[in-house]
């Protein structure tokens, strides 16, 4: 006999293939691109991904990552397909870090208060 599956397990890829994961899904991830897109500056990354969270929260993430200035400043040119990913109207954000092999892991979360 299989063994039972709990109702909450083994859902990752339907989770994902609904495109609720994406950006205009119910529940978008990793709209910066998560420790990859910010290649993983170990520390660093952790608080980039809180600061992402919290310029969703403050309906700020096209004056940071849309200025064509701040592109600039890194050396690069703003791509003509850029597009915002801010969401509408965020209310809470989560972010998830590792250090080293994932033996030091933080978890924070920001809810908007008005």
């Amino acid at each position: 006999m299989p063994p039972a599956v709990s109702p909450t397990t083994g859902r990752e890829p339907d989770y994902i293939e609904s495109g609720d994961a994406y950006y205009g899904g119910k529940c978008p991830a990793n709209l910066s691109g998560g420790l990859i897109g910010t290649m993983h500056a170990v520390g660093a990354t952790g608080i980039f991904q809180g600061v992402e969270c919290l310029w969703q929260l403050q309906n700020k993430y096209d004056k940071f990552h849309g200025d064509p200035k701040i592109w600039e400043s890194f050396g690069k040119k703003k791509p003509d397909d850029w597009s915002s990913l801010q969401v509408p109207a965020a209310k809470q954000a989560l972010w998830v870090s590792h250090a080293g092999v994932g033996s030091h892991v933080t978890v924070g979360m920001m809810r908007k208060a008005f």
